[in-house]
């Protein structure tokens, strides 16, 4: 789902594509400052509950659209907070968090550097978040929950964008974004998970020779 205040260049952008397009629109209207190379970090969940830290960097500038992943009380930033860089150094930034009130808020990196870009974001990592406009890309995968999620992010304005490659008109759409997904239970988890050991053991056929 895009967060940009633009919609994507095209149907079914994914959220790879979206990233690198909406700055390359942002920097050629001059709408982005000097970039710097930031450190950042966010926390990934393992299997067993532990979690980790991914360590990367990004190239932000003033007017970059950033994404907050971690609740922070001091910040007054919550998990998926978005906002607008207004001042970035290697050591610093300042953003101006979206919202009616427009509160900034400044933070040293080293003590805060769990961000990314805001122009895009999942679905799931969307849930929460609030926008003015959002720009949907139906895929096949969706039903009636993600869709639900999706298209009520919006404080103003929300747009669906579907290719048909995947779907063949719009009673096709309305349809998968209206099924309902029932919930799994372990045991179908088990059974999937049981099936696809099978197959991986299971000895590919020979190929019989021609002639």
């Amino acid at each position: 789902m895009s967060t940009a205040r633009h919609p994507p260049l095209g149907v079914r952008r994914s959220r790879s594509f979206v990233l690198p397009s909406a700055r390359a629109i942002l920097r050629e209207r001059g709408a982005l400052g000097q970039e710097v190379r930031v450190e950042v970090a966010r926390e990934l969940a393992a299997d067993d509950g532990t979690i980790a830290i991914e360590r990367g960097e990004r190239y932000f500038a003033q007017g970059d659209r950033v994404m907050f992943l971690k609740n922070d009380r001091e910040l007054g930033v919550k998990n998926v907070s978005l906002g607008t860089v207004a001042e970035v150094n290697r050591a610093s930034m300042r953003v101006v968090r979206d919202g009616a009130e427009r509160r900034e808020v400044s933070f040293n990196l080293r003590d805060y550097a769990t961000l990314d870009y805001g122009y895009a974001a999942t679905v799931h990592k969307a849930q929460g978040a609030t926008v003015d406009r959002t720009f949907v890309p139906a895929t096949p995968g969706m039903d009636r929950h993600l869709a639900y999620v999706a298209m009520t992010r919006h404080r103003e304005d929300a747009e669906v964008y579907a290719g048909r490659d995947d779907f063949e008109g719009y009673d096709e759409l309305k349809e998968r974004l209206s099924r309902a997904r029932p919930k799994d239970s372990t045991l179908d988890y088990a059974r999937r998970r049981g099936t696809e050991a099978a197959r991986a053991r299971r000895p590919e056929p020979e190929a019989k020779a021609q002639g």
